[in-house]
């Protein structure tokens, strides 16, 4: 269905946003200006684009899977649009249950990626 499709390109606008725009702003500027606060958020953030593309793909893959083997059938508007709202919806609870979790996030210029508290070994 076209919209899964449209689907996959929304995830991977928001993943463009989200990750790379920032990445390269980074990468650019040669050193993190961004702040503590989108460290902390789009450490959280990153999850979601990731999970919709996978979900979608496997959504496709079953859409396919369904108009190959008998009886052959599409499913409707209706129904692909509730698997786009659940895939959404899965993908914004694995978000919700990581900023559920409190942690820190911190930038380590070196690597020049934002981690979270829990991978420091000086505790």
């Amino acid at each position: 269905s076209l919209l899964f499709v449209q689907n996959l390109a929304v995830a991977d606008i928001l993943f463009t946003v989200i990750m790379i725009l920032p990445t390269a702003v980074t990468d650019f500027a040669r050193a993190y200006i961004l702040g503590d606060v989108y460290c902390f958020v789009s450490a959280h953030l990153s999850f979601m684009p990731t999970a919709v593309n996978i979900l979608t793909i496997l959504a496709i893959a079953a859409y396919r899977l369904r108009l190959l083997t008998p009886p052959y059938t599409k499913i409707s508007t209706t129904a692909a649009k509730m698997v786009v709202v659940l895939i959404w919806a899965i993908s914004t609870s694995g978000t919700v249950l990581s900023l559920a979790y409190e942690s820190t996030f911190h930038f380590d210029p070196i690597l020049m990626v934002c981690y979270s508290s829990l991978w420091d070994n000086e505790k």
